[in-house]
């Protein structure tokens, strides 16, 4: 299911990179090697984090409840959608640079 989600998120983020876009991939799980991994490889449109214990704050945060998610933040880190799929963060961008 990651894997499906990252890909698309790195097609729409390719369709706008001209716009000065940036995504945040944050791993939760406790397998630091296999993140490593799957950054290193897969993440490549991505600046990629690691929360392997579980201290960021980020789910009392955003109010996290389960992962993968989806959030659009503006530039100072205020929420302007949560928890939506690949498919509405592109109309979304669309919308705010129409191509």
């Amino acid at each position: 299911a990651c894997e499906a989600f990252t890909a698309e998120l790195q097609r729409i983020l390719s369709q706008f990179s001209d716009q000065n876009l940036q995504a945040l991939a944050i791993y939760t799980g406790r397998k630091g090697r296999a993140w490593k991994r799957y950054a290193a490889k897969e993440l490549d449109l991505f600046e990629n984090l690691a929360d392997l214990n579980g201290n960021s704050g980020m789910f009392q945060t955003y109010n996290l409840s389960a992962v993968p998610v989806l959030y659009l933040l503006d530039d100072e880190k205020r929420v302007i959608a949560k928890d939506i799929s690949p498919f509405t963060l592109e109309e979304i961008l669309n919308a705010i640079y129409p191509q």
